[in-house]
């Protein structure tokens, strides 16, 4: 994988037995898939074990921050729809903290 701002080489994975043609990051960044000319398609992480632990924690927090927000607007506005509108255009959460209250919204209408 090569630095885009500075040119260099920043990792190198190995495993493929073929030239690799296909790469995509998760939207977090944390995972890495690649398919190649042998037919393997496969998924690396890209932090750690310890890194991806304490994301994986503070998301869960910020989760249980934001879902007594999520309960309120959904007794108040019972379509689910209009309560992620309302918390797109909530000025009072930063982008981290919208995220996990669209993340409880859809948690609680899979559950």
């Amino acid at each position: 994988m090569w630095d885009t701002s500075s040119y260099k080489l920043a990792a190198e994975i190995k495993g493929h037995g073929s030239y690799v043609h296909s790469v995509l990051f998760s939207p977090d960044g944390t995972q890495l898939v690649s398919a190649s000319g042998d037919h393997d398609v496969r998924i690396w992480d890209t932090v750690s074990r310890g890194k991806r632990l304490e994301q994986d924690r503070a998301a869960k927090r910020l989760r249980e921050k934001m879902g007594p927000r999520v309960g309120r607007l959904l007794r108040e506005h019972t379509e689910p729809s209009r309560v992620a509108e309302i918390l797109r255009g909530d000025s009072s959460l930063d982008e981290e903290e919208r995220r996990a209250a669209l993340r409880v919204l859809l948690e609680t209408q899979a559950g």
